[in-house]
């Protein structure tokens, strides 16, 4: 079941709350996204009900930090 684009809007706004909406690298607070600490091996998601279940298993797995844009592409490019 497709999950309300405002349901996904607030689980997106909960997990960064809960992880402090900051990048923990740099400390920005701008054009922040979510990284898995370690990579899930999983294809990125086109539809957001399963995005959001994927985040909050993360999350649960201690496997989701936020990072900025710049961050994180500095993270993908080392991997």
């Amino acid at each position: 079941m497709p999950i309300k684009p405002e349901n996904y809007r607030r689980v997106r706004n909960h997990i960064f709350k809960l992880l402090g909406r900051v990048c923990v690298m740099c400390g920005s607070i701008e054009n922040l996204e979510f990284d898995h600490i370690i990579p899930n091996g999983y294809a990125r998601h086109d539809k957001s009900s399963e995005r959001v279940w994927e985040w909050i298993e993360s999350y649960d797995k201690g496997n989701l930090q936020i990072l900025c844009k710049d961050c994180n592409r500095q993270k993908s490019d080392k991997i």
